[in-house]
């Protein structure tokens, strides 16, 4: 049961820099997601990719998540539009 040890599930992009990861989630609903007390084990997290023109986060609903919802950093032209978070 991940909800007494606030561990969830989380998805990571990771690559080069040369727009080889397209990540692209739509309409996703996340609910006990993340992992409490561990650096960079957030729900959705984009992680030093650089330019990702092809990438978006949008019209997704985040809530009970245990570490934030969505996280973006060494990343250039992301959509995030749309979205939901909650608790």
């Amino acid at each position: 049961n991940s909800v007494p040890n606030k561990y969830g599930a989380h998805l990571m992009l990771a690559s080069p820099g040369d727009e080889t990861s397209v990540g692209r989630l739509e309409y996703v609903e996340v609910f006990h997601a993340g992992q409490a007390f561990n650096l960079g084990r957030y729900p959705f997290h984009f992680h030093m990719i650089g330019k990702v023109n092809k990438s978006y986060i949008r019209g997704c609903a985040f809530y009970n998540t245990f570490n934030r919802a969505v996280t973006i950093h060494g990343v250039h032209y992301l959509t995030v539009e749309k979205n939901v978070v909650y608790n």
